[in-house]
């Protein structure tokens, strides 16, 4: 009926002492959604209390911010004899991390627990792997974790969200395709279900239909920031592109908004296409045409910090059917470099976040490797990253 509110005055009607377990957690997760989080932090302890291996509980502390130590307290706390736990330290220590936005130390402390017999090829574990591998942004990794995950349980709906963003990503069209059918006969109504066909229809290329049902999932989650992203690379799919930046822009607030209660920033972000045209470079069938001096340097990206960086150096480029030619002065004939952006090679156009140098972008390569720029002003800056962004956006195939 999707009353939430009436449902959750029925839980509340049931006195404290006739409240089973099963209540008590359907009461916690009805706390946590209405945003009563000491309510539901109250409840998701009385939880573990009785049924101290009740790990969807400890994890719905983790995410109200109860620290990894607290939760471990509760449950050993409890009079059963728990001997050869290690791993769920581990498994509340991950969720620490989760919550805290720090998926790669999480990744770490899953695989750990991936190779343990007890807790191999367990679903839930790859589904939150997976997950982390998602927002972590090695996508390639976590679609080998949710795929084991289907693989052992085929009819489960979670993480198929992710799991169909991950297709997409990859252009995996035809195991998108196998998911409507799937979607389906489940007969789930869910947010994650909803984003998981739109990826499908917008890998098929049905624009409208994967644009409607991705608006009824916001509808149905106003703070879901996936389904503003897939909104989003629908309507650029459409050529609607101010109507993209504005779902990008949605996702981004939602974003900053968990963000700020773990005391973090977003220090850049960048827009992928814009199109107008009032400032838009002159273009050919072939793609954007431009010249002129810029300096330049390769960069590879490492977790050194002390790692060596190439000196910037002088040079003319040009611009042309999709490629970036360098040479020593606008007398050379033949160039120096060549650098595609398309074909697969380039990942993507952008400013270069924190950098001491003004007027600065990159083409970045992969892996882990850049070609950075720096031009005289700004406004040079701007039309040089629009001309790249639009030469590889593809749209000129």
């Amino acid at each position: 009926m999707k009353n939430p509110q009436e449902a959750l005055q029925v839980l509340q009607g049931v006195p404290a002492k006739q409240r089973t377990p099963k209540i008590n957690m359907a009461l916690a997760k009805m706390f946590q959604e209405q945003g009563m989080e000491r309510s539901a932090i109250a409840t998701y302890k009385e939880v573990l209390r009785e049924c101290p291996l009740t790990l969807e509980a400890a994890e719905g502390l983790s995410s109200l911010g109860v620290k990894g130590i607290e939760v471990n307290s509760i449950i050993m706390s409890c009079n059963w004899n728990l001997q050869n736990f290690d791993w769920l330290n581990a498994w509340i220590k991950a969720h620490a991390h989760i919550n805290c936005k720090e998926y790669s130390q999480a990744v770490t402390t899953l695989r750990s627990l991936d190779n343990v017999n007890c807790s191999r090829d367990n679903h839930n574990l790859l589904v939150t792997m997976g997950e982390c591998y998602y927002l972590s942004g090695n996508y390639k990794n976590s679609l080998l974790c949710l795929r084991r995950a289907r693989l052992i349980e085929p009819d489960s709906i979670k993480g198929l969200d992710i799991y169909a963003a991950n297709l997409h990503q990859a252009h995996h069209v035809a195991e998108l395709e196998k998911l409507i059918s799937f979607i389906s006969s489940s007969n789930e109504c869910s947010s994650e279900t909803y984003t998981a066909m739109a990826y499908a229809l917008l890998s098929l290329h049905k624009l409208n239909r994967a644009n409607t049902i991705a608006n009824q999932v916001i509808r149905m989650s106003p703070d879901y920031v996936e389904a503003y992203i897939l909104r989003g690379n629908i309507l650029i799919e459409q050529k609607k592109f101010q109507d993209a930046l504005h779902h990008f822009r949605q996702a981004l607030q939602l974003k900053q908004q968990v963000m700020s209660h773990q005391d973090e920033k977003i220090e850049h972000y960048s827009l992928i296409y814009l199109e107008d045209d009032h400032i838009s470079p002159p273009t050919t069938p072939c793609g954007p045409t431009k010249g002129g001096d810029l300096m330049f340097r390769p960069h590879v990206y490492s977790n050194n910090p002390n790692a060596p960086t190439s000196p910037w150096e002088a040079g003319y480029f040009k611009l042309k059917g999709g490629v970036v030619y360098m040479f020593t002065d606008n007398n050379q004939r033949l160039p120096k470099r060549a650098i595609p952006l398309k074909g697969g090679l380039c990942q993507g156009c952008r400013r270069i976040p924190n950098s001491h140098r003004p007027h600065t972008f990159e083409i970045l390569l992969k892996p882990n490797k850049a070609y950075q720029f720096a031009a005289p002003n700004e406004y040079v800056a701007s039309e040089w990253l629009q001309s790249f962004v639009q030469s590889a956006s593809g749209l000129f195939d």
